[in-house]
């Protein structure tokens, strides 16, 4: 073959190509605009569905009244909204506690005392959402010396509030 035919022959090759690569990016930007579209749709359906939770979370908490429903406020579901974590936070802050941990794998979420006296031990308040089982573990420098289980979260809250929170509590800010 000679040489005028192999570059006449590259030509036409190199035209089926870039004919091929006009199609091809026709097609992505057709499917990247179907995606944006998707993602628009997506993030709608997304603020409904946070205001629909967060309806819902407001009706949840006003149907308990004065008593709150602490494994339902604890349970580590961050599909609820804000008003649960900031109805369990006051909580919490009222009976000197507060919130450093939620364990994503197993749904736990950690309650810790704040206290003045950090070199003596820590508490932690531990609820199994999935066993259920509710214990106060005590630490000292971050080793575990001792595990205290209870019948319910209340039992555990009060335990803690009586024998370790130096908060002074106001009566019936915890359900009897």
């Amino acid at each position: 073959m000679t040489q005028p035919a192999r570059k006449k022959e590259a030509a036409t090759h190199l035209e089926l190509l870039e004919a091929e690569l006009i199609a091809a990016r026709k097609v992505t930007a057709r499917c990247r605009t179907a995606m944006e579209k998707a993602e628009k749709r997506l993030d709608a359906a997304e603020a409904s569905q946070a205001d629909v939770q967060y309806r819902y979370d407001c009706a949840l908490v006003a149907s308990w009244g004065d008593t709150p429903d602490w494994l339902t406020l604890l349970d580590g579901d961050e599909s609820r909204s804000s008003v649960m974590y900031e109805l369990a936070r006051d909580g919490l802050e009222r009976l000197g506690l507060g919130i450093s941990m939620i364990n994503m794998e197993t749904g736990q979420r950690e309650i810790s005392i704040c206290q003045p006296r950090r070199d003596k031990f820590a508490l932690s308040l531990m609820v199994d959402a999935r066993t259920q089982s509710v214990s106060v573990m005590k630490r000292v420098y971050g080793r575990e010396k001792e595990r205290t289980g209870f019948s319910g979260l209340e039992a555990a809250l009060r335990y803690i509030r009586s024998i370790h929170s130096d908060t002074s509590i106001e009566a019936g800010s915890m359900a009897t």
